[in-house]
This record gives C-alpha cells, structure tokens and sequence, in this order.
C-alpha cells in the first residue's frame, strides 16, 4: 500500500526510534533485492519492489538542495509531481522515498488475510518517524564535522556486493530499481555518517567505576536474583497429535494408574524404571531447571507446583501424557557482588547506559527540530 500524502496525522503522538543504523531507503531497496536474489534459479523481476521503488531514484540526498539532488539520469520528476510529506529542518522526505520503502516494510497480508487499516497506519507512523529520526541524526553528523572517507563507503560497497551471487545480479539489482552505483556509495556515506554519529555519542559513556557498579546492583537486586530450581524427570506416554479422544484419554488413564501404584506404596523408582520399558512410553530427566525459564514446557510449569519427592497428576502435553517427579527444590538466592562477573556486569551497565544516552541524544535533537507539513 502507498500513500501519496501524509501529515502530521501519519507521525502521531507517541515516537517510535529507529533501530541503530537506519539504513537510507535506496540501500534498503538493493539489500531488499539481495534477500530475494535469484540463489534458487528464479528470475529477478524489476518491478519486485513495487512500482514506486523506481521513484526512489527522486528522492533527493539528505541535507541536498531539493532542486539539484535527483540526477537527470534516475529518470527523476518535476518537484510537484514528488510531493514533499515532511521538512526537517527545512530538508524534504518526498512521497517517493517514504512509498519505496513503505513496500518493503508492509507484510503482503496479515495473519488473516487483508491487512487492517490500523495496522497499515502503523506501518506507515514508525517508518516516517524512522526516516525523520533518520535526517535528524545525519543533520547532525554534518553539522559536528562527521566524514565518511572513501574507504570507508568502499567497505560498505563491499559488503552489500558480497550479499550477491556475482557483481552481474548485484549491477541488475541496482538498474532494476532506476538507481546507479553512484547513487548507491551515496547513500552508503549517509549510512556510514549517522553510525559514526551514534558510535560518537554513545563512546561519551565512560565505563563505570567500582562504586556506580555497586550502586547499580544494590539499586535493583531482581537483575542479580537467581530463580527457584528444581529437579525434574518425567514419563511421557505418547499420543500422536491427530489421535482420535478416546486414544488420549486412555494414555491419561495409564499415566493414571502408574501413579497410584506408587500412592499405593510401591518403590518409587522400581514403578518408574518398570513404566519407561513399556512400549510408547519415554522416560525423560530434565536436570535442574529454573523457575521462570523461557522454554518451560507444561512438565516444567507443573514441578513448581510439586515439593521435593512428589509427583504430579497426570499432565497434558502436546506430545502425550506425563507424570513429573521432582527429586529435589534450590532455593532461589541473590548473588553475592564478589561472586559476579565483573567484567560481564560492566559490559551490561555501560550498554544500557548507552542506549539511554542514545535516547537523550535523540530526543533533543527531536525536540530542537523544525517539522514542516505541506497544507
């Protein structure tokens, strides 16, 4: 979906950021080409991008004087034939470099089909504010006296070539998008001025001294909590998921009855090591697992509720039924400071504490800017 104009109604009230190193639209357009090269023998098909990646050939450099930047020969358009969305600072995002990438964002349906108006517009919200955030950063790189030298665009150049088969579906790639190597390396100096920016800002954190560390760890003690742990072994009698009711209903009644022999007062392992020989049932020894952990399964989430030495009813898994013993419960405990690895804290706290500079950086330079929108 393009649009052929939008105002302050697309940018909205609440900011979404830009990813590190947002990349400008016409890099965007070759590397969107690049994950969709012909590696499997299909054909690259000029228009796969939309008809308005052509347009992007019209959207002028960042920071370029408006009536000189679109060179004669990406076929660019009168000014009023590429109306402007946005000044920043008085330099116009055209319609054509927001529709060139808008094609690349937008999934082709969503999870049910057609894609909700809601949704669109939020595609459409994050990536204006992205390609705003985005001249705001290359403003400022300029502005500092940021370079980008040849051999740095040269390694990008490189890096981008290296996506693709051969330097011929790399140059086709290029031309089939109205763009020329020139126009390329362009855009690569932008992308390398607004890393070099942020490299700049977030190198002004310092690392942190021993005090801020225990600071920091004193201030938020559930960063350096371990979790509750338990021991857990489970057998699973297994159920092919397509399995008609009663066949899942007679394996919960197996697991059913192995565990009343054990209520009964049968040993334990003598019943479990006796179950795990019979056909289409495993036996299965998580280890130590902890409370909270991303991948807990239906067997993990029910040891928690068991205490050391029981075993749980009979449990539904995508897989079949399970008993679950926990053989043993760790207590979760806060780590002590010495016992941390200091070097990997550091590396933790000075990352936050650059993207948080990151963050202030950004947000003054929003809040400095001057956003103009055509009537």
């Amino acid at each position: 979906m393009l649009v052929s104009s939008c105002g302050k109604a697309c940018l909205g009230k609440t900011w979404h950021r830009p990813g590190r190193w947002f990349m400008p639209v016409w890099v965007a357009a070759v590397l969107w080409a690049a994950a969709t090269a012909p590696w499997c023998g299909r054909a690259l098909a000029a228009d796969a991008a939309g008809p308005a990646a052509t347009e992007s050939a019209a959207a002028p450099a960042a920071g370029a004087d408006a009536a000189s930047a679109a060179p004669e020969a990406a076929g660019a358009g009168k000014a009023e034939e590429d109306p402007v969305l946005v000044r920043v600072n008085g330099d116009p995002i055209l319609t054509s470099e927001f529709n060139a990438r808008i094609v690349l964002r937008l999934p082709a349906t969503g999870s049910h089909g057609e894609l909700s108006p809601e949704r669109v517009a939020r595609y459409q919200r994050e990536l204006l504010q992205e390609m705003v955030f985005f001249r705001l950063m290359l403003q400022d790189a300029r502005k500092k006296g940021i370079r980008a030298t040849d051999a740095e665009i040269d390694q990008e150049e490189k890096a981008l070539r290296d996506r693709f088969r051969d330097e011929a579906s790399y140059l086709k790639a290029v031309a089939a998008r109205g763009l020329d190597v020139e126009r390329i390396r362009e855009g690569l100096g932008d992308y390398v001025l607004v890393r070099k920016v942020e490299e700049q800002v977030e190198g002004s954190v310092p690392p942190p001294t021993q005090a801020q560390l225990r600071e920091y760890y004193a201030a938020n003690p559930d960063k350096f909590r371990i979790p509750p742990q338990a021991e857990v072994r489970y057998l699973l009698v297994e159920v092919e998921a397509s399995s008609p009711q009663d066949v899942w209903e007679a394996a919960r009644e197996q697991v059913a009855a192995i565990r009343q022999r054990v209520t009964d007062g049968e040993p334990l392992d003598v019943v479990w090591q006796e179950a795990a020989t019979r056909k289409g049932v495993r036996a299965e020894d998580l280890g130590l697992i902890h409370e909270g952990q991303a991948d807990l399964d239906e067997v993990g989430k029910a040891a928690f509720a068991l205490k050391p030495g029981e075993i749980s009813e009979p449990v539904f898994t995508l897989f079949g039924y399970a008993l679950v013993h926990v053989t043993r419960r760790v207590e979760g405990r806060l780590m002590a400071f010495d016992g941390l690895k200091l070097e990997l804290f550091a590396s933790e706290w000075l990352a936050a504490r650059r993207m948080e500079a990151r963050d202030a950086w950004l947000k003054g330079l929003m809040g400095g800017a001057k956003l103009e929108f055509p009537e």
